[in-house]
């Protein structure tokens, strides 16, 4: 039924438009204006261990990007491939086909897509379908999508994979303008194929989820933002077939769960600053089934400012506290006080001094700055973590000061440090320090360049650990098109327990352009001591590109 609706919107759409707009015939019977263009990208990489096992040694990604165009019809075509194996059991692609057709007014996605309607129901999930986007002056702009959001798999206890079925999803989002107003209206909604696996021990979901939003200006510095969302999430018991009618059957053998959010903000703006008042409020487990990861249980009120002062400090900040356990479920009651500031000092053109503090709850991944020095570069990873909800408060400074810049010698040197401090219980108390020190020495007309820089860390968690090292670079370009770099790192740590180990770092990379092709050839050496034993990783990657 939903569907059908939303196809019903979509065709009266495109009615009312053909009807507000002429056939341009002379354009027609022009000669056809072709256009053909795109780009073809390959890589490979190859990884080598001594000390090692590499499950896969060898691997390529291959990616092909098309664009045809006549009048002003245009067709975008994305095509992906790689060798790298994720399991049969993994209900996300990799690889994939993807066009996006255009064509005036109308333009579309096909193939693997991510859409993004708002954050309380179509939020970045991936899809495989097809979305329609629609912008005319005649009608308000709409969008509307359907695809397979997972693919079934049939679990595998073993290795820990749950069964799941494949799951569909559809909806539609328009927003326009009434005056100086505007609204906004998204419509999502997923469901379980029961049909795609054999089995009956898991209960298939259906979800629809609904956001609106408004806007207004009350006067001349006041503006008023409204935002309400829901969320049903229906759980299908078992199949029915009892001969009653659809209504009948889709209440009796159905339970549900029913979420809600709301957001209201208040603007004013006057000389130069603004102060402002935020009200959010979700229910507990609000969730919907186009989303990965939905901050939930809390209620928020916020007060915000910025302001300049003597034309060079910016200044801006937020204040206020955060209710969560709305439903007094938990063994305590808390309340977050949550509030930050940025300052943005420029007192002359050679000094920049930036400093701000956040007290906020998110999903988060902290790590320590060495991991992305001491592990290989990979090419081919996807984004699949595991993000953690946290309780966090950063403290980041930023100082920098240009010593010399001149055609012939340009040199800078910065200090940046950072204070990150997590928890997910009351009684954690896990922290992680980074300071790193800069030096910056560049010769633009030889193409020279050096770089020294000093790194520190400290993590205090479940255990305690330090790590510091330097890191020295050379990057040279030789001609316009060719350049290279050279980078080389060492760093030590020692953490509570008194275990300690070193790591060397060697990385070289050569770059080059010629017409349309681009090739880049990357080397890296590494090479660690871990209580006493040696472990050696090398890595290798070979990027071209052709674009035409």
């Amino acid at each position: 039924m939903i569907r059908r609706l939303i196809l019903g919107v979509v065709a009266i759409g495109i009615m009312n438009i053909m009807k507000a707009q002429s056939l341009d015939v002379d354009r027609i019977l022009e000669p056809p204006s072709f256009s053909f263009g795109g780009s073809f990208n390959t890589q490979f990489q190859y990884q080598r261990s001594a000390t090692e096992d590499v499950s896969e040694p060898f691997t390529y990604l291959t990616s092909l990007s098309l664009n045809f165009g006549v009048y002003d019809f245009s067709l975008p075509v994305n095509l992906s491939y790689s060798n790298r194996d994720y399991g049969v059991n993994n209900p996300f692609d990799f690889n994939f086909v993807q066009f996006s057709p255009k064509y005036k007014w109308f333009s579309g996605n096909f193939g693997q897509i991510n859409e993004s309607f708002t954050a309380y129901t179509l939020s970045g999930h991936q899809m495989q379908g097809g979305s329609v986007s629609i912008a005319h002056e005649s009608v308000w702009p709409f969008t509307v999508v359907y695809g397979r959001l997972l693919r079934a798999t049939e679990g595998d206890t073993i290795q820990g994979i749950s069964a799941g079925y494949d799951r569909w999803g559809y909806g539609m989002k328009t927003e326009g303008k009434i005056g100086e107003s505007s609204l906004s209206v998204a419509y999502f909604g997923a469901y379980d194929d029961e049909k795609s696996i054999g089995l009956d021990t898991i209960n298939p979901l259906e979800n629809h989820s609904l956001d609106i939003g408004f806007n207004t200006q009350v006067l001349e510095m006041l503006t008023i933002n409204f935002n309400w969302a829901s969320s049903i999430i229906l759980h299908k018991h078992q199949a029915t077939d009892t001969g009653e009618s659809w209504v009948v059957s889709r209440i009796t053998d159905r339970s549900y769960e029913f979420y809600q959010a709301l957001k209201v903000g208040l603007q004013y703006a006057f000389s130069g600053s603004s102060i402002g008042i935020n009200y959010e409020r979700v229910d507990p487990n609000y969730h919907s089934l186009g989303g990965y990861n939905f901050v939930n249980d809390y209620q928020d009120i916020q007060l915000t400012f910025a302001t300049t002062l003597f034309e060079k400090v910016n200044i801006s900040g937020n204040g206020g506290y955060r209710f969560t356990d709305l439903e007094n479920v938990q063994s305590k009651f808390e309340v977050n006080y949550i509030y930050g500031f940025q300052i943005a000092w420029n007192p002359d053109d050679k000094w920049s001094i930036n400093t701000s503090y956040n007290n906020s709850q998110s999903f988060q991944n902290v790590r320590s700055q060495f991991v992305n020095v001491n592990d290989a570069p990979d090419q081919f990873s996807l984004a699949d973590t595991t993000d953690v909800q946290l309780v966090s408060q950063n403290i980041n400074s930023t100082i920098s000061y240009v010593m010399e810049q001149t055609e012939t010698r340009q040199q800078n040197i910065s200090l940046n440090t950072s204070l990150q401090g997590n928890s997910q219980t009351e009684a954690e108390s896990n922290y992680t320090l980074n300071v790193t020190s800069s030096y910056v020495l560049g010769f633009p007309k030889s193409g020279w360049n050096y770089t020294s820089t000093v790194m520190f860390t400290q993590q205090k968690g479940e255990s305690e650990s330090t790590t510091w090292g330097p890191n020295i670079g050379v990057q040279k370009t030789w001609i316009e098109n060719l350049s290279s770099s050279l980078n080389l790192s060492y760093n030590s740590s020692s953490s509570g327990n008194g275990n300690s180990n070193q790591n060397l770092n060697l990385n070289v990379n050569s770059s080059y352009t010629i017409d349309s092709h681009a090739f880049n050839v990357s080397l890296s050496e590494s090479l660690a001591w871990v209580s006493g034993k040696t472990t050696e990783r090398m890595n290798m990657n070979f990027t071209y590109t052709y674009s035409f």
